[in-house]
């Protein structure tokens, strides 16, 4: 059988497989799982392997499954059956080949190893009196007391703050820049607030900003969103955010499943594609590299604050605003 045969009949079967599914298969079954079969992530697990949720199309969960250098693909069903191969639309279109692209943008903005995490740290400056790197979460929070009611702020431009009378160093001019970003904030304008780089189109952020979320609408915390990005998917979003009368409206419906909200017929404001550039040339020359990344001065004692990624407890980052 020829290569071409081979692809054609991958597609016709996978294409019938796929078509089997969206007639008898629950309507839960077009929903993202998230969540790998246990075929599939015990096989992976004995090879020392890696999985990357590619999405949901017709049905099928996508898996890249990373092993020993190599790549393949996977999808499964919601019954927890899985094959390997490749998703095609058509003979021409392969659905595999486009959700591959989506994963490396996302990986791109997202990748950093520890190594670079030390070195971010020390080029900060943020073993200093004046900082803290936040790399790894304390061993036990402080005790954390109920929030006042909120009073929701009205998004706004960056604060043209006059030069800091703080101690002089890296951090602090770091800090100083982030402050006169591009962000736009969430949550009660009289509450501590911290600085946060997203990408829309990140999942580990999008998980922050749900584990936050309840402390914003409390009034305990205000956030300051920093979005950027190198994909073009990122960039679009992100000029949309910065243009939007109400980006947290629209941020809240993009997360909850509606990316229209975020289209190009969004971005309004002519600069917006501006703003973003000048918000990813922090991250850049910072060399930051790892979403999320959080930055702020804490309360308690001013100290310039650093968090790289999310928090496995966000009750332990709370506890230096929530006394």
């Amino acid at each position: 059988m020829t290569r071409k045969q081979t692809a054609l009949y991958n597609y016709l079967l996978l294409g019938f497989f796929a078509a089997c599914l969206s007639i008898f298969a629950p309507h839960s079954a077009t929903a993202q799982h998230n969540a790998p079969p246990k075929m599939l992530s015990d096989y992976v697990a004995q090879k020392n392997g890696k999985l990357h949720f590619l999405g949901n199309k017709y049905g099928l969960d996508g898996w890249a499954v990373d092993i020993d250098g190599g790549r393949s693909y996977a999808y499964s069903t919601p019954e927890g059956g899985v094959v390997f191969g490749l998703l095609m639309s058509s003979p021409e279109e392969v659905v595999t080949q486009e959700q591959a692209e989506t994963l490396r943008n996302k990986l791109a903005d997202q990748a950093l190893t520890r190594e670079a995490q030390q070195n971010l740290l020390e080029k900060l400056n943020l073993t200093d009196s004046n900082s803290t790197g936040n790399t790894a979460a304390p061993q036990a929070a402080a005790p954390v007391k109920a929030a006042p009611a909120p009073k929701q702020a009205a998004p706004q431009q960056p604060d043209k703050a006059a030069p800091s009378t703080k101690k002089s160093g890296k951090s602090e001019t770091f800090y100083s820049i982030v402050e006169q970003a591009h962000w736009f904030s969430a949550g009660n304008a009289n509450a501590p607030y911290i600085y946060i780089f997203m990408n829309p189109t990140c999942e580990h952020c999008i998980d922050y900003w749900n584990d936050l979320k309840p402390h914003v609408d409390s009034g305990a915390i205000q956030l300051r969103i920093l979005p950027f990005g190198s994909s073009a998917d990122n960039k679009s979003a992100s000029a949309a955010l910065l243009s939007v009368s109400d980006p947290i409206k629209a941020w809240n419906s993009y997360v909850g499943g509606d990316k229209s909200v975020l289209s190009n017929d969004k971005i309004t404001d002519k600069a917006a594609y501006d703003k973003v550039a000048a918000n990813t040339d922090i991250w850049i020359k910072w060399k930051l590299r790892t979403t999320p990344f959080s930055v702020y001065r804490s309360p308690s004692d001013s100290k310039i604050k650093i968090l790289i990624g999310k928090p496995d407890n966000t009750l332990l980052l709370l506890s230096d605003f929530i006394r």
